[in-house]
């Protein structure tokens, strides 16, 4: 499934939390340095089991790349959806 594909099945499905919200976040780990993935995001450390991943994305990532992120509007769930060059 496509990351535009992913997208638009998050953004229509009925989460109970009242929406979603793209935001940005900064790659402060990644796989290649540190064995893991960790994104500075809204102020927050997430690390990697409170991010949920577009398809291949997780490994893809590198640190002090900027992610887009979609964000439930209740702050509790983030979805990092493709990487920014």
């Amino acid at each position: 499934m496509s990351n535009l594909a992913e997208l638009a099945s998050l953004l229509s499905e009925p989460s109970g939390t009242g929406g979603w919200t793209l935001t940005f976040g900064l790659v402060t780990r990644d796989y290649e340095h540190d064995g893991t993935v960790a994104v500075q995001a809204d102020g927050l450390p997430l690390e990697e089991d409170d991010l949920g991943f577009a398809a291949g994305l997780r490994r893809g990532l590198s640190r002090g790349q900027r992610v887009l992120l979609l964000r439930s509007d209740d702050g509790q769930s983030y979805y990092a959806l493709l990487a920014m060059e």
